[in-house]
C-alpha cells in the first residue's frame, strides 16, 4: 500500500516540475567561502574591529574596489567564526595573537 502511494506521488512530482532553474538560489564557491569567512576574523581579531562592523568593510570593499566579493555575511555569523576560533585556541592551548 505505502509502495503505491510513494510511486502515485513521485509521478506527480515528476509532471509538476516543482524544482526549476528559476528557484535555484545562487550557490558560492566553498573556496570563495571561506576566504570571506577568514578576511571577517581576521579583521576582528588583528585589526581589532566590532562584530558589526566586519560585514560594513567587506561590502564598503565591495562597492570601491575590485574585489567582488560573492556575499556578505550577517554579523552573527561573524561572531559565531569568532566563537568558534576562541574554542579551538582554548582547548588547544595556541595563544590568541602572536605578534613578532
Amino acid at each position: 500500500m505505502k509502495k503505491k502511494f510513494v510511486a502515485a506521488n513521485k509521478r506527480v512530482l515528476e509532471n509538476q516540475q516543482i524544482v526549476t532553474a528559476e528557484k535555484l538560489s545562487n550557490v558560492t564557491d566553498i573556496n570563495q567561502a571561506q576566504k570571506i569567512r577568514t578576511l571577517c576574523v581576521l579583521l576582528v581579531l588583528e585589526a581589532v574591529v566590532s562584530f558589526r562592523s566586519a560585514p560594513r568593510i567587506l561590502a564598503l570593499f565591495n562597492l570601491k574596489t575590485p574585489l567582488e566579493l560573492a556575499w556578505i555575511p550577517h554579523f552573527t555569523s561573524v561572531i559565531n567564526w569568532n566563537l568558534r576560533v576562541g574554542g579551538y585556541q582554548f582547548k588547544t592551548g595556541h595563544p590568541a595573537i602572536s605578534k613578532g
